[in-house]
């Protein structure tokens, strides 16, 4: 479970449900009095941001059309030290593993104005993957 905390906008549909999923199961694990502290520790989670996270990938999710059903439960934070998740980690994982996501952070930074030459990103892409078998720990 992570919150990968990025702007939606630069998120891939997968990524959104599977965060807004991992939010939901963060604040379950609150109200059942779980433990994050491994998740607080390896800055993987920001409890104080959980409401407004959930809310901004609700809106997202309603702006790409698709339906939310599950509003996020009431719950109070018990942690005085609650997380800090690293944004630019979070992106650069993000793009490493993921094609679309890698596309849609171009797209945002302006870096890729239009999707011309599809063959050349991909390139990219792959080149990300091998610059960042050492650091991923992928073989």
């Amino acid at each position: 479970m992570r919150m990968w905390n990025v702007d939606p906008r630069v998120m891939c549909n997968q990524h959104i449900l599977g965060e807004h999923l991992e939010v939901h199961m963060f604040v379950n694990a609150i109200i059942a009095g779980k433990k994050l502290d491994g998740f607080i520790r390896n800055g993987k989670v920001e409890v104080r941001n959980l409401r407004t996270r959930h809310y901004q990938l609700v809106k997202q999710m309603e702006h790409l059309g698709m339906n939310h059903l599950s509003p996020l439960p009431v719950f109070t934070n018990p942690y005085v030290e609650d997380g800090e998740v690293d944004l630019k980690e979070s992106l650069r994982t993000m793009a490493f593993r993921c094609f679309k996501c890698f596309v849609l952070q171009r797209l945002e930074a302006g870096v890729l104005v239009q999707l011309e030459k599809p063959e050349r990103l991909w390139q990219e892409w792959k080149a990300l993957q091998i610059d960042g078998e050492e650091r991923y720990g992928k073989k």
